[in-house]
């Protein structure tokens, strides 16, 4: 949810030569770094279809393969993406109401021999491969597709709204052991991912206090259930 501030309607009636140089100055400095930051994570929803009580959701996103977390899959590192989602009620005169809520994610990896990443579900089961991060992406956006079935059936007649947050991370040095793990037991080849990371990865390894994340929010369009 945004907030209601606005910017400040107050500006210098006039501003002296000195100042106008200071500003083309750093204008001028902050040029170079402004051209190198990647484009802005995207996430959008669809407009979501009712069928049988429950409610579908198409998902797109853009963007998240950028910066340092492309560095860190191209040095050899996993990363997850995760989505998260709520389904509100709309209701007057007060916040609206939490209907249900959940969450899943992805692994990504980039196999460093064959320049091409690869796409898991949760389970660990293969589900897309491409060399392009923009073809990943497009592939992202439909295994992420949201088929929500509350507990509690619709409601006739009442506003509903699907929000969603996904986020993905670089994983850290534990979370490459876990993963390891994950991948004996539900893909059972035994074979080391960390045995297989390059002195890149394992610097990004070193250097990786805290993840790095890349995220976006958005929220569908009103519906209603009708009967």
């Amino acid at each position: 949810m945004t907030s209601g501030r606005t910017p400040s309607a107050e500006w210098p009636a006039r501003s002296g030569p000195a100042a106008l140089l200071c500003l083309a100055l750093v204008l001028a400095a902050s040029a170079p770094a402004l051209a190198q930051a990647p484009p802005a994570p995207r996430l959008e929803l669809g407009t979501p279809e009712v069928a049988a009580g429950g409610v579908g959701v198409d998902v797109t996103v853009a963007h998240l393969l950028e910066g340092e977390v492309l560095d860190a899959l191209e040095a050899g590192l996993p990363a997850t993406l995760l989505i998260e989602w709520r389904l509100w009620r709309e209701r007057s005169g007060w916040w609206d109401v939490s209907v249900d809520r959940g969450a899943d994610y992805l692994r990504i990896r980039f196999d460093v021999l064959s320049n091409r990443f690869s796409v898991f579900d949760a389970r660990g089961r293969h589900l897309h491969g491409a060399a392009d991060p923009a073809e990943v992406e497009r592939a992202l956006s439909r295994h992420l597709r949201l088929d929500i079935a509350p507990e509690k059936a619709l409601e006739p007649g009442r506003n509903y709204v699907v929000e969603a947050m996904v986020r993905i991370e670089a994983l850290d040095a534990e979370q490459v052991l876990n993963l390891e793990a994950w991948l004996r037991g539900d893909v059972g080849d035994g074979r080391s991912m960390l045995s297989g990371l390059s002195r890149r990865a394992t610097g990004w390894l070193k250097k990786m206090v805290e993840p790095d994340s890349r995220r976006a929010w958005a929220e569908s369009e009103r519906f209603r259930v009708v009967d």
